[in-house]
């Protein structure tokens, strides 16, 4: 978040404007070069080589560290809430490519939640499908739900 602007009915976030899109995007755009390169016999490459899924792993727990330390749970953890600042192959100053610099977003299902002895678990469903924790399912979770969901997209 760069500002926060508040008037008589509405708040407004202002955010980084994220050029290269989401997660979800990039992989589709290496899953078809690939295909490309298939039909053409040659090898593809993998989708994401280990050091490019690493430098984007990285990046996301760190930010799933920063709101799990102000007790904030995402709870909905995929893909395309995981943007890139920069397109692809995006140099910065110094010459280092920047292009895997990722933001997580979309903090809409996000909540207060402090692990203790003293709050229950969490206990309602939220999430998208295909990235939600079986501990959702059953009502009862807490913020590993978010690696969960991280473990999905590695996998």
């Amino acid at each position: 978040m760069v500002d926060l602007r508040e008037d008589a009915s509405s708040l407004h976030f202002v955010t980084e404007l994220c050029r290269g899109g989401e997660l979800t995007d990039l992989i589709l755009d290496r899953v078809e070069e690939s295909e490309r390169l298939r039909a053409d016999q040659w090898t593809p490459p993998s989708c994401f080589s280990e050091k490019d899924a690493s430098t984007v792993l990285r990046q996301v727990l760190s930010a799933l560290n920063f709101l799990h330390s102000h007790d904030i749970v995402h709870r909905d953890v995929k893909p395309e809430n995981i943007l890139f600042l920069y397109p692809e192959k995006t140099r910065g100053p110094d010459g280092q490519d920047i292009g895997l610099t990722v933001r997580l977003s979309d903090l809409g299902v996000a909540r207060y939640h402090h692990v203790s002895s003293f709050e229950p678990r969490m206990s309602t469903v939220v999430g998208t499908c295909t990235f939600i924790a079986p501990e959702v399912l059953r009502r009862r979770y807490d913020q590993r739900c978010d690696h969960w969901s991280l473990g999905r997209i590695l996998r």
